[in-house]
């Protein structure tokens, strides 16, 4: 029974195999050996063309998503530079305001002491 099976599943396709060629001419009204897709040569043109444009657009978006992690890296990395600049920027100004600060009550205290010594 399991051979019965067997060939009856292995049969069709073994003739599938022998009838269907890959590329097949075809007569006008000639019908055709196997299923699949009928073009004529302008139409096969186009689908080659197309599947070829296809591959090409694959290698190009992936190309595209390599740039664009690239410059994702490349923009955090800025950012954080950005960052640690306006930390320094931050820091330099208050120190220069305590520095400022410093040196003015220093004026305050030169000026009251020269006022008193020339009096």
């Amino acid at each position: 029974m399991k051979k019965f099976i067997l060939a009856f599943l292995l049969i069709p396709n073994l003739a599938f195999g022998v009838y269907c060629k890959p590329v097949t001419y075809l007569a006008e009204g000639q019908p055709a050996p196997c299923r699949g897709y009928l073009f004529t040569p302008e139409e096969e043109f186009l689908v080659r063309s197309q599947a070829i444009k296809y591959t090409e657009l694959e290698k190009l978006t992936k190309t595209q998503d390599e740039m664009i992690n690239l410059l994702d890296n490349r923009l955090d990395l800025s950012l954080r530079k950005i960052d640690g600049l306006e930390q320094q920027v931050t820091y330099i100004k208050s120190e220069n305001t305590l520095e400022k600060i410093v040196y003015f009550c220093l004026g305050i205290a030169i000026s009251i002491g020269l006022n008193k010594v020339i009096k």
